[in-house]
């Protein structure tokens, strides 16, 4: 019964200090809490830059749709007026009117036979 008893205490002692190792090393780990934590707060203002930069890119995106609907609808309003028909009119008879005179000109000259 006392081999039994100091093979538990044995045992203990052993689970112990494996478990002393694993504080040691954890322990040792915390320099590198430190840079985790440093690491998480460069990823989270980054991740904040990106939600600014996502809402910029949606106002933008909306502002230039309704920028190219604007061009759209001011297409569609134009059409045909008082002004336009007006020019035409005009320019048509400029155009009869020195088509008549060369024609009026051509006359005047003998035909060749």
């Amino acid at each position: 019964m006392a081999t039994v008893f100091s093979d538990y205490v044995a045992s203990n002692e052993k689970e112990i200090d494996d478990n002393q190792l694993v504080i040691s090393k954890m322990a040792s780990g915390d320099q590198n809490a430190q840079v985790y934590e440093s690491a998480d707060a460069l990823i989270e203002s980054i991740y904040e830059n990106i939600k600014a930069f996502e809402k910029e890119a949606i106002m933008a995106g909306r502002e230039y749709s309704r920028h190219r609907m604007n061009q759209c609808i001011a297409v569609s309003i134009y059409g045909v007026s008082l002004k336009t028909d007006l020019k035409a009119m005009i320019l048509f008879g400029g155009m009869l009117y020195v088509v008549l005179m060369l024609r009026r000109i051509s006359k005047k000259f003998p035909r060749k036979a």
